[in-house]
Parts: C-alpha cells; structure tokens; sequence
C-alpha cells in the first residue's frame, strides 16, 4: 500500500456525532476517543500500512511466518484441524437453520441481520453451496473510523469496512461453526493448546487450572490474539501474558492458506472461504482515497478475524513450545509479541478476567477496570427523562445489574447497594446480554494482589455515598488502568 500521508482523504464535511456525557460519579482514567476527523482518517490508514519498524524488520518476520507454515509440526495442526471441520459439516448438518438462529440471535445488528436471512431464505437457499453466490464480489470497500472507542494514548483509531450484511451473516455463520474445531485442546508432543469460547465462568476455571495446575511441559491459552501461557524451563516454570503487536496486519498470505486448507475439510466450506479470503483483497476507500492492497488484508469487520488470529496464536504457542523462548519463538512463527510476566496467579489476564485463590478454592473474576471505565459517563446525551439525578441514577443503575453476575466482590455489593438495583437495566442492555452467571465470593485481597498496591477499600467506600459530578482518582485507580488497559 501507498503512504498515506502522502495524500489526502478530502472527507466530505459532516457532524462528528462523536461525543460523551460526563455527569460521575467517574473514576478518571487516561483513554481517549477519537473525532470523525480527516487526520484521524489518515491515522487509521497509517495503521494498516505502518504496522512494522521498517521495510526490512517486516521482511524478516513475514519471511519467518511463510517458512514456518511449511514446518511438519504446522502440517500435523492442519491435519486436526481439517478432519474436524469436516466433523462439523457432516451430512446431517442443517445450514438453513443455523443460519436462522444467528440471525435472530441477539446482536446490535440483529434487525438487519433478521432482513438479510429473509432475503436469502426467499432467494431459495437450502444447502451451503446455494449461499456462494450472495458473497458478493465488489470494486472496493468503505472504510469508516471507528467511533466511540476508547484508546489509550499514541495508539492509532481503527478504520473498519462493512463486507455487505448478506456475506457477514453467512460468513459468520460458518465461522461459529468452524470455532468448534478449536473447542477440544490441541495436544502436539508435551504441548497443550487449550481455546477458551467465551468468558463463562466454567469455562475459565478450567482453562486456568490448566495454567496454574500444568500437566504439559507447555499449556497455552487462547482466543483470538488474546494467550496466556506457563512452560518449564530448566529453572522452573515461566508464566506470561502474552500481547501480539499489530496482529490483524501480520498476517501473511501463508497463514491464510493455512486457513483455506482447513475449510476443504467441507468442498462447500472451502468455496466459500475462498470468496470471503478474495473479499480481503479488495481495494479500501477511505473518502475519496483508494489503496490496492498487494495480498490479503484483515480487515477491521471482518466476520475472518477471530478464526485467523487463532490459527496466529496457535503458530505462536506451537513455536513457543519448540524454542523454549517467548519472544523468540513468536518471531520464528512471524510475529512480534510483548510479554507481561506473571509473579502470581491474580496477574494472569485473559478475556479480561483473572484467576484467584479464596481459601484454597480457584475463583475467577472479572479486572476491576472494565467496570470502572463503564461508570459515570455515555456515549452521546444521558438517556432518559426528567432530572439529570434521576436519569444518572437509572444509567447507572442499568450498568451496575449489566455487571451483577461478574463476581461478588465488595466494590460491585456497594455499587448494587448505592444505586438500589432491582430492576432489569434499560440502558447499555448489551452489557446484561453477557451474563458471565458468575456468583463467587471475590476477596479485597485479590484484587490487592493483582493491582499491587491497596486501595479496594477506600474505592468501595467511596462509591457507596459518590453523588453527581464526583470524581475519583488515586495511585491505585491509576494501577488499575496500567495494568487493565495499559493506559499511562
């Protein structure tokens, strides 16, 4: 792709939009959001061709990542992977259904996605292949910037593409399917790759049990671009999260194949894939500017995102595994990673959860600073009707009981308390829509552990009697976010 900076975007001029209410109680934090500018734009476009240091560190690595799909230990992946697709896409298997149930799942989209199943179905689809057609192909695709996003400082805005609202409901579809080919643990040798689906509390117990509790020389955690792991060295165990930098824009041609060959698992699959992999190629518009993509670009949007940055993580842990060495062997498999070391069990981070010990019984719950950010403020005008009081009360309220499931610590007792919720939230719904059915007694002292420092206490007094335009702000809030968010 061409620089981007070199040129202008020429964005027709429109209203932002892009604004938040502030009415507190808050807990300052450092994140920023960006405005629909035409240099925010041009940042976004910097970030799909920028990810790199330079020319020759993106050689380096992407030569890396095409030398090491070839690797027999690459090949044995694939081979698993590809007889359980073809499992999953069984003769028995009903796509029309599928399909209906995605659409009228709930989703910010849903009303769309309920318009574009109707289209299909009285388009006569019945079976995988009749869907092929409607993936359409197109001269370029739109990018937007994405709004209302928090983003910590110096981190560039994201552009996002819409690939039609047809394509992402079949796509997606096939890909919830398709993430069941990840569900059962990958053993390879004295490695254990385990995926963890979503954020429920068995599902995390499990998965970091296997950390705390390894039986394998590596155990290595996943989703997407999010991994923990812990492996035996010769001094004893290594434990990490572990961060892939710019990971939607290190992918190379070869991990896509790598993708394409595990879809012909099913003929009707692989055609399929092959078209939304082609979908990647498309030219992207950014107002009056279009860039020519030179392979495959993962597009921000993309239903693809989550399948290839597994197969990503899994190329990482696999190379981990072999090397011994974190940041080594993510540069072997063609990737940069960083590394947060883990010295006890709350420091684990993954989905946005930790794991604990309460009188020696493992516990998970969720980082402070994911509720934290959620208080005090919304996107756009408060919602609602009569005084700012009343209608800062039901927001929060909403917030807190969207939360009520993510582990009973002191902190979330109090929020519940302040804001006397008792009734089903009306506003942010999407957060209610994740109940995590998580009901654990969570102790001021794991979140000691994991922040570093004290301070649990204060917060949760404090939010016990915050009134409007309060705001909170300590070295411990401060360490939250740090170690949440990165934010500094």
């Amino acid at each position: 792709m061409v620089n981007p900076k070199r040129y202008p975007v020429q964005l027709p001029f429109k209203p932002d939009g892009s604004y938040r209410s502030l009415f507190g109680p808050w807990v300052y934090h450092p994140a920023i959001e960006y405005s629909n500018s035409e240099e925010n734009h041009r940042l976004g476009l910097m970030r799909w061709v920028a990810p790199r240091i330079d020319q020759l560190t993106d050689d380096f690595y992407r030569n890396n990542q095409r030398k090491f799909c070839n690797y027999g230990i690459v090949h044995a992946l694939k081979k698993i992977l590809r007889e359980r697709v073809s499992r999953l896409f069984s003769s028995n298997y009903n796509f029309q259904e599928d399909i209906r149930v995605n659409a009228y799942a709930q989703h910010p989209k849903r009303a769309v996605r309920i318009i574009a199943y109707l289209f299909l179905r009285d388009s006569g689809c019945l079976h995988i292949d009749d869907y092929i057609p409607f993936i359409r192909s197109a001269k370029h695709v739109r990018g937007k910037l994405k709004r209302f996003e928090y983003a910590k400082r110096g981190k560039k805005p994201r552009i996002v593409v819409d690939l039609t609202t047809e394509g992402s409901l079949i796509l997606g579809t096939i890909i919830n399917v398709m993430k069941e080919a990840f569900t059962d643990p990958i053993i390879l040798g004295d490695c254990r790759l385990t995926f963890c689906a979503s954020p429920q509390v068995d599902n995390l117990k499990v998965a970091f049990d296997r950390l705390l509790n390894p039986v394998y020389k590596t155990e290595y955690l996943y989703f997407s671009d999010d991994s923990c792991i812990v492996y035996s060295t010769p001094t004893g165990l290594k434990r990490a999260n572990v961060d892939i930098s710019s990971c939607d824009m290190s992918h190379t041609p070869a991990l896509f194949n790598v993708l394409q060959y595990i879809s012909y698992g099913h003929p009707d699959v692989g055609d399929l894939m092959a078209k939304a992999i082609k979908q990647l190629t498309y030219p992207l518009k950014v107002g009056r500017l279009l860039m020519q993509p030179k392979q495959p670009v993962l597009y921000s949007g993309s239903v693809l995102t989550t399948t290839v940055n597994n197969l990503a993580s899994l190329l990482i842990g696999i190379s981990i595994h072999g090397s011994g060495d974190i940041v080594g062997g993510a540069s072997r498999a063609g990737y940069i990673v960083t590394i947060d070391e883990v010295f006890n069990d709350e420091r684990y981070q993954f989905l946005k959860h930790s794991p604990t010990r309460v009188d020696g019984d493992l516990r998970v719950f969720m980082n402070l600073g994911v509720l934290l950010r959620t208080l005090g403020s919304c996107r756009g005008d408060l919602p609602g009707k009569g005084g700012l009081n009343k209608r800062a009360d039901l927001f929060i309220s909403s917030v807190a009981l969207a939360f009520q499931h993510s582990g009973k610590s002191n902190f979330l007792k109090n929020l519940l308390l302040r804001y006397n919720c008792k009734v089903k939230p009306k506003y942010d719904s999407w957060y209610y829509a994740r109940d995590l059915d998580n009901h654990d007694e969570i102790s001021d002292l794991s979140y000691t552990n994991r922040y570093g420092v004290d301070g649990i206490a204060n917060l949760s007094r404090w939010i016990l009697n915050a009134e409007l335009y309060s705001v909170y702000h300590t070295h411990f809030t401060d360490e939250v976010f740090r170690i949440d968010y990165d934010y500094v």
